[in-house]
C-alpha cells in the first residue's frame, strides 16, 4: 500500500494527542462545501476529491482527529485510488478508534456524530465495493482489510456497544477476488492456491487437540484468516476412506468443508438472513470437527475466555433487548467462539421477539445447539479457564427447557399442558396466543397455585418477547403473592422460582433508559431487587448467590 496513513495517526502532540476542533478552519469548511456537492440539486460540478484527500489528510496530520473528517479522507483515496484507497480508509478508520477513542473529535459526550460518521464511510464503502467490477488482489491484501475492518468491529464493540456491527461489510471484504500463486504446485493436482490457503489457514480443530479448537483463536483472528474465491471451487478433493484411521483424521478431513460452508453461509447472509440454511451452515462451521469435549480439571479448561470488550459488549446488547442487535453479534461470534453457548440462547431469544418472522430460524438454533449438547453432553457444565462459564444459569435452563419441549413426554397436571401449549405457540411465533392460552387457565382453574404458576410463565413469556420493555409492574403483583401469604414456608421451592423471575424483571428494568434516568423510580426498583434478592438468599443461597454477582 502506497499510501501512507502514518502521519495521519501520529498524535498532534504530547499534551493533546487529538489536537483541537478544526470544523472552522477554512480547509475544513472547504471540504465539507466539496461534500455538499452529494446532494446539491443543481450537479453544478463535480467533486474535487483532490482538495478533500489532500486538505484532509494536511488536518488529520497536523492539526486534528476528527471521525467525519477520516470518512471524508477515506471516501476520497476510494474514489481516487480503487481498493488501494479502501484499503488505506481501513487502516485510518481502525486507527483512529483503537488510539484516539478517548480525545478525537466529535468528542465523547457527541457519540451519535461518531456513528454517523463511521457509518456514512462503510456505508459507502459497502455499496463502492457492490457496483464496481474490481480486479483480483493478492491473498496478504485482503487479509489486511478484513482484519482492519475486523478490528474496527471489535473496537466499536468494547468502546461503543451500540454502534452498528460491520458484520456484513466484513464478509464483503472477505469475498474479494483473490489472484492465485503462480507455481503452486497445488495447481498440478488442479487446485488453487486460493483453496490451499483456505486449507492451511483454517484453525485445527481436532479431536486431540481441542485447545487449538477453542476460542483462544480470537474474533478478530479468525475473521482474519484468508478466505477462499466464492467464484472458484472451494472443498479439495476427498479423503479417500482408507487414509481414515482415527478421529483426527475424520476431524482434518472435514476442515475444508467446513471451511467452505462458512463461505457460503457468509454469502447466504446477504441473500436471506432468515434462511434457516444460514444457522445449519454456520454451526457446521464452526462445529463439526469439535468430536469431544475440551480437557478440563473440575469443570475448568484451559481455553480462554472471550475477551474482557466481548463480553461487556455481549452483556449491554443482550440487556437492552434489540433482537437485531442480539441475532447480529450472536451470529457473528459462533465461529470464533463455538463453545460458547450463551451465544445460542441470546440469539434464539433475538430471533424469539421477531416473533413468527424469527420462528423458523429460532427452531434452527434450537435443533443444532441440542444436537450439539447431546454430542458432547458435559459442555454445559464446563468453563473457560478464568472460571466464565460455556453456559450460564438462564442458559442451562434454556437448554432444559428446550430437551423438555422435544421430549415428547406427557403433562402431568393441567399447568404442564398449557404451558407445552403455550410455549409450542412461542415456538412458532404466536406470542399473543401463547399468553391467552395462561390467561385462559388464570380464568378457569380454581387452582390458586397453577394460577401463580401461569403468571411466573406470563412474565417470563411477557420478557422474552419484550427484551427492552419495563416488566416491573408486572412482576410486582407475584411479589405481594409471595409476601402476603408466606409462600416461602409451604412452596419454598416455587417461591425461589417467583424470585428469579422477579430478579430477572429487575435486571432488564434497570438497562432500560428511561429508568435509569428517572431517580424515583430507579431507586423503587432497586430496593424491590434488594428485597426479593434478600428473600430468595433465605430459601436458595446458591441462587441468590448468582444473581448478586
Amino acid at each position: 500500500m502506497s499510501i501512507d496513513v502514518t502521519p495521519l495517526l501520529t498524535p498532534i502532540s504530547e499534551s493533546a494527542p487529538a489536537g483541537e476542533e478544526a470544523r472552522a478552519t477554512e480547509s475544513y469548511e472547504a471540504i465539507a462545501a466539496e461534500i455538499e456537492k452529494m446532494t446539491s440539486l443543481s450537479g453544478a460540478s463535480p467533486i474535487d476529491w483532490a482538495l478533500v484527500e489532500q486538505q484532509g489528510a494536511n488536518l488529520l496530520s497536523s492539526q486534528t482527529k476528527d471521525f467525519m473528517l477520516a470518512a471524508w479522507v477515506s471516501a476520497a483515496w476510494m474514489e481516487r485510488h480503487g481498493l488501494e484507497g479502501l484499503e488505506a480508509g481501513l487502516e485510518l478508520q481502525a486507527g483512529l478508534i483503537e488510539n484516539f477513542w478517548e480525545t478525537a473529535f466529535p468528542s465523547l459526550k457527541r457519540l451519535r456524530g461518531r456513528r454517523n460518521a463511521l457509518s456514512w464511510w462503510t456505508e459507502r464503502a459497502s455499496n463502492w465495493l457492490e457496483r464496481n467490477e474490481l480486479p483480483a488482489i493478492d491473498s496478504a491484501t485482503r487479509a489486511r482489510m478484513v482484519d482492519a475492518a475486523t478490528r474496527m468491529d471489535s473496537g466499536l464493540a468494547e468502546r461503543d456497544p451500540d454502534a452498528p456491527p460491520l458484520l456484513n461489510f466484513v464478509q464483503q471484504l472477505k469475498r474479494l477476488d483473490v489472484i492465485p500463486d503462480a507455481g503452486n504446485e497445488n495447481n498440478a493436482n488442479g487446485t488453487t492456491a486460493a483453496e490451499s490457503n483456505a486449507a492451511n489457514d483454517a484453525p485445527n480443530h481436532s479431536a486431540n487437540d481441542t485447545s487449538a479448537a477453542s476460542t483462544a483463536t480470537s474474533a478478530p483472528q479468525r475473521a482474519a484468516a484468508v478466505s477462499t474465491n466464492p467464484t472458484a471451487p472451494i472443498v479439495t478433493a476427498l479423503t479417500s476412506p482408507d487414509q481414515l484411521s482415527t478421529l483426527d483424521d475424520i476431524s482434518q478431513a472435514l476442515h475444508p468443508i467446513s471451511d467452505a460452508l462458512g463461505h457460503i453461509s457468509s454469502a447466504l447472509i446477504n441473500i436471506d438472513r432468515l434462511h434457516p440454511l444460514l444457522i445449519e451452515l454456520s454451526r457446521f462451521a464452526a462445529r463439526t470437527t469439535l468430536l469431544s469435549a475440551p480437557p478440563a480439571v473440575s469443570g475448568t479448561t484451559s481455553l480462554n475466555p472471550p475477551p474482557a470488550p466481548i463480553l461487556d459488549a455481549f452483556q449491554t446488547i443482550c440487556d437492552a433487548g434489540n433482537a437485531e442487535g442480539m441475532i447480529e453479534f450472536c451470529e457473528s461470534r459462533i465461529l470464533a467462539f463455538p463453545f460458547w453457548l450463551d451465544l445460542d440462547y441470546q440469539s434464539a431469544r433475538g430471533y424469539e421477539m421477531l416473533g413468527t418472522q424469527g420462528a423458523r430460524m429460532r427452531q434452527a438454533v434450537i435443533k443444532n445447539v441440542l444436537s450439539f449438547t447431546e454430542r458432547l453432553p458435559e459442555l454445559e457444565y464446563l468453563t473457560f479457564s478464568d472460571g466464565t462459564p460455556f453456559a450460564s444459569d438462564d442458559t442451562r435452563q434454556w437448554l432444559a427447557d428446550c430437551r423438555a419441549m422435544n421430549s415428547g413426554a406427557a403433562a402431568t397436571d393441567s399447568f404442564e399442558k398449557t404451558r407445552q401449549q403455550a410455549r409450542a405457540a412461542a415456538g412458532d411465533g404466536q406470542h399473543d396466543q401463547a399468553m391467552q392460552l395462561y390467561q385462559d387457565m388464570i380464568q378457569s382453574t380454581f387452582s390458586g397455585r397453577d394460577q401463580f404458576r401461569a403468571r411466573i410463565a406470563l412474565l417470563e413469556l411477557f420478557m422474552s418477547v419484550n427484551g427492552s420493555a419495563d416488566p416491573i409492574p408486572l412482576a410486582q403483583p407475584i411479589v405481594y403473592d409471595c409476601e402476603s401469604r408466606n409462600l416461602a414456608e409451604w412452596e419454598p421451592a416455587l417461591t425461589a422460582q417467583a424470585l428469579q423471575s422477579v430478579l430477572k424483571a429487575c435486571k432488564q428494568a434497570l438497562a432500560n433508559t428511561d429508568v435509569f434516568n428517572d431517580t424515583q423510580r430507579r431507586g423503587n426498583y432497586q430496593q424491590l431487587q434488594q428485597n426479593a434478592l434478600q428473600q430468595l438468599a433465605r430459601i436458595d443461597f446458591p441462587a441468590a448467590s448468582r444473581f448478586a454477582q
